[in-house]
């Protein structure tokens, strides 16, 4: 048999082409290398992956102007895009060939095609408008050659990203002989789909192509003791709606396929594919993950693909102009661990229940988990049950509006084996009006009740607990504040959730004024973390009636992150010091001070999350 030699181009990354507020990696060069012929396995005749280029296939039209191009680390080509830049979708017609190496079948007597790919949106004939196709006669010109197609099984594709991998057998004519393989994807004015194909496999022999690979079945619950698989984190993120983000954390595990930008101390985040076990048929996308312990990746292992991972954060249906995309949400996310390291000494899953839910001996974390877990799914324990830990992350802290918080607790303030408290009101049972707001490091007693949500959630039953105690421990080292000072609490100003903050007028006639400075987005309140948020470019000034000598702004934590603009302050007049979750603008010596966020980067971090600012006078 004659064996075939053929090129794979190592094509590096492009950036992506939409724009975003968080960390965008420049692009790549492209050095369209050849890294020289490769000499196939006894019995394949062509094995072409996708994952980074086109490799030695090509798009060629044979009527409109559409291509197929790498994308998804996938061979990707759609007629469904916003072509003219309004905003809006539409079709465009075309006929698009993926040709193929001309393949040599002398001495081969039998032989099949395998492909692994993904079809969505097609309301037509699956065959007929993306085919298989095979010709002897091809010299150059995909319109005057003559074209066969293969049929292959189309359960399960058509109306999902969902990978499926077919078997076709190339009939015996084409033995002995010469042929071109090609993908045609044909879409008119009123329909196109958009097909991804991953890998194509030529092989000797013949293969039953009656059924396509079996997709694993979804498992587990998203949390850290049971995380989901990737066709159960599949499952759960197509539920959403287009563009919408996951209202919780999630724990998934899988085997890393391919790798689409690794960690380097640049951006300090990665892109990469995961599939159940390292031949899975079904892929998820991890977009732009944090690196072990919810930080940016400045030293330690890197990812390699056959890397067993756990990645914790929420999960989105993305849909853009190209199509849409089940993935993590960029930079809300991270690698809890790679191959069983979490980069703490802490093995995954190995948190020890303590405690049997009373007041002398409350569950921590990992028995509170448990103990709702085994409630039916939406089922609700029929007592209240006292939980000890320390908060984690604090999703929505409590104002007088809603009177409530989220928050995650675990043993030891850290982001593994938390349990999620939703919805607990205050100390003394009762809604927040006033008071000390818990903080990341706090200690707290729950008590309450808990649920099952949806079967896979355990967590506090809403308005259903409260915090029995507070011991305030987090928060950063807040310096003693004299008498002779004023501060704001933005949760105290009344206002709305994701409103922009402007003038700030505060009891003693000292106004704060806030100003976007050029960024699109200008200075806000939200009420997650009950913070004014300043993103790069924006700056507060304060403006009062005597000379101001010290500003000390309280910063937010967020999934472990201080959101102090990385420390990149600057006041005029005034010296800045960043210690942890505080800001302090000294020697300032004067009735009016601006001071704004210098960081040039992107993401959470650069951003100020003030939930505290104190102006303190001279004397």
């Amino acid at each position: 048999m004659k064996k075939i030699l053929y090129s794979v181009i190592a094509l590096t990354m492009a950036a992506f082409t939409f724009t975003s507020c968080e960390d965008v990696p420049a692009p790549y060069d492209d050095p369209n290398n050849n890294g020289g012929g490769q000499e196939l396995p006894e019995g394949v005749l062509l094995d072409q992956n996708f994952t980074s280029s086109l490799g030695d296939f090509k798009s060629v039209a044979a009527s409109g102007d559409l291509n197929w191009y790498n994308d998804f680390s996938s061979a990707m080509v759609t007629g469904y895009q916003d072509f003219n830049g309004d905003g809006q979708k539409e079709n465009k017609p075309g006929v698009t060939f993926l040709v193929g190496p001309e393949i040599d079948f002398a001495d081969v007597t039998e032989a099949h095609i395998t492909i692994n790919h993904a079809l969505n949106y097609e309301r037509g004939d699956i065959n007929a408008n993306n085919s298989i196709v095979i010709s002897k006669d091809y010299t150059g010109d995909v319109t005057t050659a003559t074209w066969e197609v293969l049929n292959y099984n189309t359960d399960g594709l058509g109306n999902s990203f969902t990978f499926v991998e077919n078997n076709v057998n190339i009939p015996a004519e084409y033995m002995g002989g010469k042929a071109v393989i090609a993908l045609r994807h044909t879409c008119s004015e009123t329909q196109s789909s958009t097909w991804e194909v991953k890998s194509l496999k030529v092989q000797e022999g013949k293969v039953d192509e009656t059924q396509p690979s079996t997709p694993e079945e979804p498992s587990g619950d998203g949390t850290l003791q049971n995380p989901y698989n990737v066709a159960g984190i599949i499952a759960y993120t197509s539920t959403l709606g287009e563009n919408e983000t996951s209202d919780k954390e999630v724990y998934i595990k899988g085997t890393v396929k391919s790798i689409k930008e690794n960690f380097d101390g640049g951006f300090g985040n990665a892109t990469f594919y995961i599939t159940d076990g390292a031949n899975g048929s079904n892929q998820f996308y991890i977009y732009r993950t944090l690196y072990l312990g919810n930080q940016k990746y400045t030293s330690g292992e890197l990812l390699k693909e056959g890397d067993e991972v756990i990645v914790h954060g929420k999960v989105t249906n993305y849909v853009s102009s190209y199509g849409s995309t089940l993935e993590t949400v960029q930079n809300q996310s991270y690698v809890y661990s790679i191959n069983g390291n979490t980069g703490s000494g802490e093995e995954p899953g190995t948190g020890v229940a303590k405690g049997d839910g009373s007041l002398a001996n409350p569950f921590n974390a990992v028995a509170a988990n448990e103990y709702a877990s085994k409630l039916p799914a939406g089922g609700v324990s029929e007592n209240d049950v006292y939980i000890k830990g320390k908060i984690a992350s604090i999703k929505e802290n409590f104002t007088a509006q809603y009177g409530n918080a989220s928050f995650y607790i675990s043993d030891d303030g850290s982001n593994a084996n938390t349990f999620y408290v939703f919805h607990t009101l205050y100390l003394n049972n009762v809604k927040y009006t006033e008071g000390t707001l818990p903080q990341v490091g706090d200690d707290v007693i729950i008590c309450g009740k808990v649920t099952n949500y949806m079967g896979n959630t355990p967590e506090t039953m809403q308005n259903q607990s409260y915090i029995y105690s507070l011991t305030s421990n987090g928060g950063g080292d807040t310096p003693d504040v004299p008498e002779n000072s004023i501060t704001l609490i933005p949760s105290e100003l009344g206002l709305e959730n994701a409103s922009a903050v402007k003038n700030v007028t505060l009891s003693d006639g000292t106004v704060l004024t806030f100003d976007g400075g050029g960024n699109q987005n200008p200075p806000k309140y939200y009420n997650a973390g009950t913070n004014i948020r300043m993103y790069p470019k924006n700056s507060v000034t304060i403006k009062a009636s005597k000379k101001i000598a010290q500003v000390i702004i309280k910063c937010d934590t967020y999934q472990g992150a201080i959101c102090n603009a990385s420390g990149d302050v600057a006041a005029n007049p005034g010296n800045v010091e960043t210690k942890d979750a505080v800001i302090t603008v000294n020697g300032v010596n004067s009735a009016q001070t601006t001071i704004s966020n210098t960081s040039a980067k992107t993401g959470t971090p650069s951003q100020i999350r003030m939930t505290a600012l104190t102006i303190v006078y001279a004397e």
